[in-house]
């Protein structure tokens, strides 16, 4: 199929692109001078149109995590990679990472409020084509240990009530 153009520059018609399936392709320019020569320059293409699948491994939905930041460790189906990021905040913020496995940015993992967080995976190939999976995790933070069923202030108050009724006791007592 021929198409006519002007210019050094321009686009494939987006009607003839669509009309091939994914694979290789072979595209081949044509120069006609005043003279009438004709000359060629024949390039190879691969088009890609499939989408990079990705699969969380861990962290778990609805796993529990405390001050440190998770662990993460992903399979992705996509030989041409060009670059994966994730986000903590809705897509405002990307964390670009280059391994499968790693560690969730401690720093802003520890800035976060206690509660559901969504972490985002996304990656894109080489020709553009981007996906995500997302998994939620929640952020619990331990509280403070104490006595089981006292409330430490409660309990220290008591004692130190107790502590100066006795003193008085002992003062009158010893008199």
């Amino acid at each position: 199929m021929n198409k006519t153009f002007t210019g050094l520059t321009g686009s494939i018609d987006q009607t003839l692109w669509d009309s091939f399936s994914e694979g290789p392709l072979s595209l081949r320019f044509y120069v006609n001078d005043t003279m009438g020569k004709i000359a060629f320059e024949e390039i190879s293409i691969f088009k890609d149109i499939t989408l990079p699948v990705i699969t969380i491994n861990s962290p778990s939905i609805d796993e529990i995590f405390g001050s440190n930041a998770p662990g993460y460790n992903l399979t992705v189906v996509e030989s041409n990679i060009h670059m994966m990021w994730y986000t903590l905040d809705g897509g405002l913020t990307e964390f670009i990472f280059t391994g499968l496995t790693g560690t969730i940015n401690q720093t802003v993992w520890s800035a976060l409020p206690t509660g559901n967080v969504t972490i985002t995976f996304h990656v894109v190939d080489a020709a553009g084509n981007i996906s995500f999976e997302e998994v939620k995790v929640i952020k619990q933070i331990p509280t403070a240990p104490g006595i089981p069923g006292y409330n430490l202030f409660f309990l220290l108050g008591i004692l130190s009530v107790v502590a100066s009724i006795i003193s008085i006791k002992l003062k009158k007592f010893n008199k």
